[in-house]
């Protein structure tokens, strides 16, 4: 064969390859290089077109070929780099781009390729650097910086990752996937109408995207647009009935919308999906839990976050406890979740004690006080120290389980905390005497790292009506920058403002101990007074803990408890207007 044909044969080989007939085109390549086996040009398109029909072996076998024919090549290293990744040979596949990459630093594809290969064995650090590399170099770097984005996206760093994604769309407008990922980014940043624009241009582009749905469906939650939320997660789960998220989210919906038996459904629905997931047993166990069914509901609840990281800990130093007779052994209460749980769970250790059982309990530092009070811990050990020695082992939600608790078995005798008797005096003596009005404890904000924050906590000035309520006396009990807000009290409202005193629950304690009522938002004091024994009122939002149940207006694991409810969804107006009329009801008795 002369060299025209040859020039003839590769021409109809590369028209073959670009129209899709790859293997018209291998077939014309082994024609050359029976001739020529040297000829690079044909040996390159051969090792595209096997790759392009995922031959991937005989592809790396051709480009180790051309490496070797031209070992400083480094588009020859790149090829044969993209073939090894492509294998799932990664090692390898890096090797290969750094080659490349040192033969030719300004190689902008050979620093991308190396970034999305570090990617896949999750060295992410070096990822961003490769692709930083390529994004220098690479005058319209839109794969560089979309990767990226994703890494920090994946990072929680939202603000980062919206810069990458915003530099994206300023190169490629119509770029769906780096839009839609912009609107999550506005989303956790709670730029929820920026967020709202973003997803439903993505809907405009591609109107049947499952995950465009979700996503709209969680900004419109963050709006508060509940019952518009609930039908674009119905709209999700309808166009990708299999999407767990988005039934997730359409569960929390229901939930919202007051429909438990829906909820509970969904719920199951997600699980039977997606059995391995923890997430989705817990919130199954939740929603159960909530609607009063406790046996499925505590086993479901066993798959919580905080269980398995606990129990890789401690089964090194003891076995977990099953409930079995704890006489004569020392139980491990393992500290999980947040204060107000360990309040709440804490009355158990009366029921191992009873049962001969000798209690160590783990708690934060904020409750050492409260607690070392408290007759049924033989041994309080704070969180982070060095635990004693155990028979048993115990996460401190895992004792509903272990006790077989139900509705009628619920350990609810009150008090079982009482605050130090020093403590009190000397907060009797700095609150002074009553001088005959009503004295009441409030609190308008929870931990803002709380996920439903957002919604349970309000602020100080929205308790104005409680203003109305003649011959009432209220006391500051919030902690956090929210208790700023007592500076600026509603008008009529008699505020002392203790926070600045507070030191821990001990203190907190101390002073419910002198007030005829606390009235609260649902976080920790809410707990610590119903373990008081002290009349408690809870405001709740529409979204609730589940320990508070459905419908109910009184908690069975605290009697003194009163709950108040969101009718409408996020309206607190309308709940804090029957609060202060039940205080004048209160105040008469």
């Amino acid at each position: 064969m002369t060299h025209s044909p040859i020039a003839q044969h590769l021409a109809e080989a590369v028209s073959h390859y670009q129209a899709g007939r790859a293997q018209d085109s291998v077939q014309l390549c082994r024609q050359i290089l029976s001739i020529k086996p040297s000829h690079i040009d044909a040996l390159n398109l051969l090792g595209a077109s096997l790759f392009s029909l995922e031959r991937l072996d005989d592809a790396i076998e051709i480009y180790r070929k051309i490496v070797a024919l031209a070992p400083q090549s480094a588009e020859a290293h790149n090829n044969l780099a993209g073939c090894l990744q492509r294998s799932g040979r990664i090692d390898e596949a890096i090797a290969e781009f750094k080659t490349a990459i040192a033969l030719d630093p300004k190689m902008t594809a050979a620093h991308q390729n190396l970034g999305m290969a570090l990617r896949q064995l999750h060295r992410e650090d070096e990822a961003l650097a490769a692709f930083q590399m390529a994004i220098a170099g690479e005058p319209n770097p839109v794969v560089a910086l979309y990767e990226s984005g994703k890494i920090f996206l994946e990072r929680s760093q939202y603000d980062r990752a919206l810069e990458f994604f915003q530099k994206v769309l300023a190169l490629k407008p119509d770029f769906i996937q780096a839009i839609g990922n912009l609107s999550t980014c506005l989303l956790f940043l709670e730029k929820f109408d920026e967020a709202l624009a973003a997803v439903r241009q993505v809907i405009q582009l591609n109107p049947n995207s499952p995950s465009a749905y979700n996503n709209l469906g969680m900004i419109l939650h963050g709006l508060d647009k509940d019952e518009e939320a609930l039908a674009a997660f119905q709209k999700a789960v309808q166009l990708q009935p299999g999407m767990t998220t988005a039934l997730s989210n359409l569960a929390k919906s229901l939930a919202i919308a007051d429909r438990p038996e829906e909820t509970i459904i969904v719920r199951r629905r997600a699980v039977e999906l997606e059995p391995g997931l923890d997430v989705r047993h817990q919130d199954y166990g939740i929603s159960l839990l909530s609607a009063g069914q406790f046996d499925p509901g505590w086993r479901e609840f066993e798959y919580r976050a905080e269980v398995r990281p606990l129990d890789r800990q401690l089964q090194r130093l003891g076995p977990r406890w099953d409930g079995s007779n704890p006489a004569g052994k020392t139980i491990l209460i393992a500290h999980e979740q947040g204060l107000g749980d360990v309040i709440h769970f804490v009355r158990y250790a009366t029921l191992i004690q009873q049962r001969g059982g000798n209690v160590v309990l783990e708690c934060q530092p904020e409750l050492q006080r409260i607690l070392e009070n408290f007759r049924s811990i033989d041994h309080l050990v704070l969180h982070g120290q060095r635990r004693p020695l155990f028979d048993f082992y115990c996460p401190i939600m895992s004792l509903g389980l272990v006790f077989g608790t139900n509705l009628q078995t619920i350990p609810a005798e009150v008090p079982y905390l009482r605050p130090p008797a020093e403590l009190c005096e000397a907060w009797g003596r700095k609150l002074g005497p009553a001088r005959g009005r009503l004295r009441v404890g409030i609190v308008w904000a929870g931990s803002p790292n709380h996920g439903n924050d957002r919604r349970r906590s309000i602020r100080l000035d929205q308790l104005a009506p409680l203003a109305s309520v003649p011959n009432i006396e209220f006391f500051s009990l919030q902690k956090g920058k929210p208790a700023e807000q007592v500076n600026q009290p509603p008008n009529g409202m008699s505020l002392a403002n203790l926070s600045p005193d507070i030191t821990d629950f001990a203190d907190t304690a101390a002073i419910i101990s002198h007030l005829d009522l606390v009235i609260c938002v649902d976080t920790s004091v809410a707990h610590l007074a119903g373990a008081l024994a002290k009349p408690v009122w809870v405001m709740l939002p529409r979204e609730t803990d589940w320990r508070w149940m459905l419908h109910r207006e009184d908690s069975p694991w605290y009697p003194t408890m009163r709950l108040f409810r969101q009718k409408p969804p996020g309206n607190w107006s309308e709940l804090i207007q029957r609060v202060a009329r039940a205080l004048a009801d209160f105040k008469s008795l």
